[in-house]
């Protein structure tokens, strides 16, 4: 076989299960096989530390026949802890008996999941809430903490209770929210193209674009006027250097030549 790389390796399945169900799946392998690297108790105690105070799924590396390849320690700590009701990504490879070979190269390519890993992971089991959000995302262009303002009208931090919810799997998204944060795409279209006119890469910007949909979910935003504004006084939109200045900005564009001013009092 041809040196053992993550391009010639097959990915069999992608999957969520919940701990029970992982505990009566997942295998370690022997001690004296020399597949995989010792448990370190340090290293599971640290982990438990850490999901005790947020616990967020874990993705967990598996051969064919459901024997650990990489994320034992990540795995024991929770078993350890039983968290029942906790869930567990898993990847299965086809290993074809180069399991050595394979834990190996997971462990030197070895990376925290982030938000577009949690997506396609929970796509690819079907659920319904994720396979929107993907394509909304997708239709308006957008990034993950983007679409995530545009869709639930809320901020996403490192710490933020959102992660988790999303990450597990737990994400609901109501038709109410769908449908506004479609209007909202539909709107920041409409603004892109005007601004694009003059210059691109203002609405590029992914603080130009939350800074708009969080003026958009305003009660008294007028999408009308904005178009007015914005095509009548191009020359006030203006490159800026953080969200907070993009949201001043279309303020000022907004109220510019008005009688009626609007102070958009938008979340953080």
């Amino acid at each position: 076989m041809d040196k053992i790389t993550l391009s010639n390796i097959e990915i069999i399945e992608i999957g969520i299960l919940e701990l029970g169900e992982a505990v009566s799946k997942f295998k370690f392998f022997d001690k004296d096989s020399g597949v995989q690297r010792e448990i370190k108790r340090k290293h599971v105690e640290k982990i438990k530390e850490s999901m005790i105070k947020n616990y967020i799924p874990i993705n967990v590396k598996v051969n064919q026949d459901w024997y650990i390849l990489d994320g034992q320690h990540s795995f024991t700590a929770l078993k350890e802890l039983g968290i029942l009701d906790a869930k567990i990504s898993y990847t299965m490879y086809y290993t074809s008996c180069n399991d050595h070979s394979m834990c190996t190269l997971l462990n030197n390519n070895n990376k925290s999941w982030d938000a577009n890993d949690y997506l396609e992971s929970f796509v690819s089991i079907g659920n319904e809430n994720y396979i929107w959000f993907k394509e909304f995302r997708e239709k308006y262009n957008l990034n993950h903490q983007t679409a995530i303002v545009a869709t639930f009208n809320t901020s996403v931090g490192g710490d933020n209770k959102f992660n988790f919810i999303f990450n597990s799997g737990n994400m609901v998204v109501s038709v109410e929210e769908k449908e506004n944060a479609i209007r909202v795409g539909e709107w920041l279209n409409d603004i892109k193209n005007l601004i694009n006119k003059k210059d691109s890469k203002i609405t590029k910007a992914r603080i130009f674009q939350k800074a708009f949909i969080k003026i958009a979910y305003d009660k008294n935003y007028n999408h009308d006027r904005m178009l007015k504004k914005i095509k009548s006084y191009t020359d006030k939109v203006y490159h800026c250097s953080g969200e907070k200045a993009y949201i001043k900005m279309l303020n000022d564009v907004y109220n510019f030549k008005d009688k009626n001013k609007i102070n958009f009092q938008c979340n953080n």
